[in-house]
């Protein structure tokens, strides 16, 4: 694994959307799509994660969805795509506990239950690197 060090990190955009309604079940769909973009020189990373909670089949009932930014410095640059898909899970290796906690402190925010995103699995072939 490479080593990235965390630089900074920023939620520029977060939209809550909750419109229950007595007869319909509520069933949490999550998608997060997460990719990673490289400097001119290979040395920054940026993280570029969106976030949507949304309930599945009933548009306009509940949704959740934030846009994450962080930015990584990497201590040696990379050009190969191998090296560049290793700094893709390592990056979401250390984003995702703090995607998890931005969620779990919005519900205790508007009191609704914590919603716990599903873990982070993507296979090599699924990542692309920019």
């Amino acid at each position: 694994m490479r080593q990235l060090q965390f630089l900074k990190e920023y939620v520029d955009e977060f939209t809550y959307n909750n419109n229950p309604t007595e007869e319909k079940q509520i069933r949490l769909e999550t998608s997060l799509k997460f990719t990673v973009r490289f400097a001119e020189k290979n040395d920054l990373v940026i993280g570029d994660a969106t976030i949507i909670i949304d309930d599945a089949g009933h548009e306009g009932i509940f949704r959740i969805k934030f846009h994450h930014l962080s930015q990584f410095h990497l201590e040696s640059p990379v050009t190969d795509e191998a090296g560049k898909k290793s700094v893709h899970m390592e990056a979401s290796q250390i984003l995702y506990p703090l995607w998890s906690s931005i969620l779990r402190s919005f519900c205790a925010s508007v009191n609704i239950p914590v919603i716990q995103l599903p873990p982070y699995r993507v296979s090599e072939d699924k990542i692309q690197s920019t």
